[in-house]
């Protein structure tokens, strides 16, 4: 049994000028721990005035130059410094990781461990960069200087919290930028760690802030801001248009990584068991919480019973268990609703005529009835016009078949004849909803250089050939 005040305040609040200060309105926010129920702290819950107070002490911050006009050198030096104290950290805020967001410790050390580099990757790019002069006509001289945009907004998921973090936060910083970061309320203390630790480097008062609070509220205001020049955005689909439409009103830059419905696709002359667990470990990873899930398996028709057989009983042997035990594989979702939703999706599959190969439901070890656990899915005979293939639901996989000819000509696994599918890409790809982009995963031999496979460009982002 983990105590959680090892590795958890009673209380937190906003971080503003170097150090953590009260919302204004006096407002918090309990953070539980999804594998109980049991609340972990509390956090400042900022509003419209708080977020105000970040942005403006960021851009006063850029504005007088005490970092956007440093050195480059001794950026990197600072951003060398807060790597080494994060490497020293990483037991700890893998802990408070593991117990705020219900992922097995197992999988949070793995993936803290990494995080220090880039700090400094970006330290070692930010002192080896070079400028350009482009050749021009006449007696010109043409050259570019990359110099920082300002004031960048931050807005950060709970299913990785301090890794899309730190992915958004050290290049920002290293070119010169004012941060403010807006965590996700379900998993806002890492991000503040992370603030912590990067003051305590050198990275001068106002430099960046976190703004912890509601994104209907704090995030609202923060995409909003008129003193916002960038703003970058890992979350779901439909709060990717808002916050877009909110910043282009100021015609301030958008970054955005949104949800997904990504397919692996296994060839006949895969390795199946290479494949299996290839695609179980995509489907499964952070409780199936991500955004480049593996959530749909399209697998040869020549091979389908046997990997089917094969992927099944595979995820039948996956543990569900308290996220901080070494032997546990899969954790809980991150809340209530969210279990709901998952549980609600697998009874919409059962409705529209997909089966349940297993799970499905909450475990029924009576050590987990308290959290929010849900046994891992895997749903068949599934067309693409179902709302389970269409939508994203995660904590589910879903199997599909497709027979290739020589224009590898494709359908789904339970469809009839009008419904199949004529090209690898038309499979891939989302037919409802076009804008849902998949990152498509294809399983085959290292050969696969030669395969005549399709340009998944078409289905939104490149292929990755695992």
């Amino acid at each position: 049994m983990v105590d959680t005040r090892e590795y958890f305040r009673e209380t937190y609040g906003i971080f503003l000028n170097g150090e953590e200060v009260p919302a204004a309105a006096g407002g918090m926010i309990a953070v539980e721990d999804p594998a109980n129920g049991a609340q972990l702290c509390s956090v400042a819950e900022a509003r419209e005035e708080d977020v105000d107070r970040c942005v403006r002490a960021a851009r006063e911050a850029f504005e007088d130059g005490r970092w956007s006009e440093l050195d480059p050198r001794e950026r990197a030096r600072v951003l060398n410094k807060a790597a080494e104290k994060l490497r020293e950290e990483v037991p700890r805020i893998a802990m408070i990781e593991s117990l705020s967001t219900g992922r097995p410790i197992r999988e949070m050390r793995a993936q803290l461990g990494r995080l220090p580099e880039w700090l400094e990757y970006f330290a070692a790019l930010i002192r080896t960069h070079e400028g350009t002069v482009p050749p021009f006509f006449g007696n010109f001289v043409n050259y570019v200087r990359r110099v920082p945009l300002g004031v960048v907004a931050q807005i950060t998921p709970w299913n990785h919290p301090l890794l899309i973090a730190i992915k958004k936060v050290a290049p920002a910083l290293a070119t010169g930028n004012s941060v403010v970061i807006k965590p996700s309320e379900l998993a806002p203390v890492a991000v503040l760690e992370l603030a912590r630790i990067l003051t305590e480097a050198g990275v001068p008062a106002g430099v960046i802030a976190v703004v912890t609070g509601y994104g209907a509220t704090a995030g609202k205001a923060l995409s909003e801001h008129p003193e916002v020049d960038m703003v970058d955005l890992t979350g779901g689909t439909p709060t990717g248009r808002l916050v877009a439409s909110a910043a282009g009103r100021n015609l301030s830059s958008c970054v955005m990584e949104l949800g997904g419905k990504a397919p692996v696709l296994v060839f006949e002359d895969a390795d199946i068991d290479a494949a299996v667990n290839g695609a179980a470990f995509a489907a499964f990873i952070a409780s199936g919480q991500t955004c480049i899930q593996g959530s749909r398996i399209l697998v040869h028709e020549s091979i389908k019973d046997e990997f089917v057989a094969r992927f099944v009983a595979k995820v039948e042997k996956i543990r569900c268990g308290k996220p901080q035990e070494q032997s546990t594989w899969l954790g809980p979702v991150i809340s209530k609703p969210q279990m709901d939703r998952v549980l609600s999706y697998v009874q919409v599959a059962k409705d529209e005529g997909a089966a349940i190969l297993c799970g499905g439901k909450q475990p029924d070890d009576p050590d987990l009835q308290n959290g929010y656990f849900i046994e891992p899915t895997v749903i068949g005979n599934c067309t693409r016009k179902m709302r389970v293939v269409q939508e994203e639901v995660r904590n589910e996989v879903l199997l599909q078949c497709f027979c290739a000819s020589a224009q590898l000509t494709c359908f789904v696994m339970g469809a009839k004849e009008g419904n199949r599918l004529e090209t690898v890409p038309e499979a891939v790809q989302i037919e409802r909803v076009p804008s849902l982009r998949s990152l498509a995963h294809v399983c085959a031999p290292a050969t696969v250089c030669g395969r005549d496979v399709p340009d998944f460009r078409t289905c939104g982002r490149d292929s990755v050939v695992l």
